[in-house]
């Protein structure tokens, strides 16, 4: 059991920087503890690499691919490959 709230990345801020998430839905962690969030209020998927407060946005409007577009994901799984 958990005595309290646990920040594992960004500030425990809301909002839509790169340290912020607003409505997570949905969390993955990857074989390198790198930490995927679907972010529902900003409308893209988060990455924060393990230790890293600022994530980086690798699906939705704002991200290095912007042809992806999302509308509040809300989960997210991913392929080891």
């Amino acid at each position: 059991m958990v005595a309290s709230n646990l920040v594992a990345a960004g500030t425990g801020i809301y909002g839509s920087a790169a340290d912020q998430i607003s409505t997570p839905l949905g969390i993955f962690v990857d074989v390198n503890l790198d930490l995927y969030v679907a972010d529902c209020g900003n409308h893209r998927v988060q990455l924060f690499q393990s230790g890293q407060i600022n994530g980086i946005t690798v699906a939705g409007n704002t991200s290095l691919n912007p042809t992806i577009t999302l509308r509040c994901p809300s989960g997210i799984v991913l392929d080891a490959e």
